[in-house]
């Protein structure tokens, strides 16, 4: 759907940036995340402790807040067309890339051989890509997400526009999560979409709040005391609040904090930088883990083992390079075909 006219570019920014630029958030994270566990599993990180905690900080958010961010324009998305007219355009922006990416992964991982922290046959990449494996599982649940929550929105009517419709429709979603018991045969292929659709429709609700309130500068304070009491909570394994509760309102306080961060921010070169991670989210979330893995395999072979250099590598050149190639295949037309867009 294309966004609402608006009188002049300026109000254009203002009105969309902020969710490109918690878009970028969100990658970032995610590209530290993947990093972490690689660099754990790769005996790089040896303090049980040190790795628990920072794995539980980042795990307690930063995939609910990308389900929210899916979410964020659903409202607008089921104002027109059918179930039957949206299903090819998401198949094709999930499923494809889904398919294509587990097959290729599986590919470099059989040529790295030893090298790989989990070294597989070849037999281990004639699979089927469904039920996802490693992180291609947001795709598919995001996928099932959609399934679930675009003929509720396109049967709502006028209440589409609700903030209320959503946040009620998340929240029985919520509790159907916790009281639905799938068979064991069907855990793999749907648990995950049980599990994060109530984030898609909470990101829904969200967009429509947040796109109707200005947030002052205490607000944002306030938000932010709010993340960081949640990874304070998540970090520590203190759980005062319930796991899926924190997520939620950590999700919503990097949504609220993104609207004065780029009014504040914009211009700067961390604004245009987490703006471009943003509007490269998919190239970066398929290429990360090549990149990162790859060069974790160089610096150790080279004799390099240090932490914080394996992390500014992967971490820097895990978001870069993916941005690179992806301007490349724009160039040459073939980002469409890679899943890119």
């Amino acid at each position: 759907m294309e966004p609402p006219k608006l009188s002049s570019p300026a109000q254009v920014a203002d009105r969309f940036d902020w969710i490109d630029f918690a878009r970028g958030l969100a990658i970032i994270f995610v590209v530290i995340g993947h990093a972490w566990r690689g660099l754990y599993a790769a005996d790089v990180v040896d303090d049980r402790i040190v790795y628990a905690i920072v794995n539980g900080m980042i795990y307690s958010f930063h995939m609910p807040l990308f389900f929210m961010l899916s979410g964020l324009m659903l409202p607008g998305q089921t104002n027109k067309g059918s179930f039957l007219t949206h299903m090819p355009r998401i198949t094709r922006r999930l499923i494809w890339p889904l398919v294509l990416w587990t097959y290729l992964f599986l590919l470099l991982k059989l040529l790295a051989g030893q090298a790989a922290n989990t070294p597989i046959e070849l037999s281990d990449v004639l699979i089927w890509p469904v039920p996802p494996i490693l992180h291609f599982w947001f795709l598919w649940a995001l996928f099932l997400s959609f399934v679930i929550l675009l003929p509720v929105g396109l049967l709502a009517g006028p209440l589409r526009q609700s903030w209320v419709f959503w946040l009620a429709v998340s929240l029985i979603l919520f509790v159907l999560r916790e009281v639905i018991a799938l068979p064991q045969a069907l855990v793999p292929w749907f648990q995950l979409g049980i599990r994060f659709s109530p984030f898609v429709a909470l990101g829904a609700f969200a967009g429509l709040v947040l796109r109707q309130t200005e947030i002052s500068i205490p607000m944002g304070l306030a938000a932010l005391a709010i993340f960081f009491a949640g990874l304070i909570d998540a970090g520590t394994n203190l759980n005062l609040v319930p796991p899926a509760l924190r997520a939620a309102l950590m999700s919503i306080a990097v949504l609220a904090v993104s609207k004065p961060a780029v009014q504040i921010l914009r211009g700067t070169f961390t604004y245009r930088g987490l703006i471009l991670c943003g509007l490269a989210t998919m190239p970066i979330y398929m290429l990360h883990t090549f990149v990162s893995a790859g060069f974790r395999v160089a610096l150790l072979k080279g004799g390099i083992s240090d932490l914080t250099v394996h992390l500014i590598v992967g971490v820097t050149l895990g978001v870069i390079l993916p941005i690179v190639i992806f301007k490349l295949t724009d160039r040459l037309a073939i980002s469409r075909l890679l899943g890119f867009r």
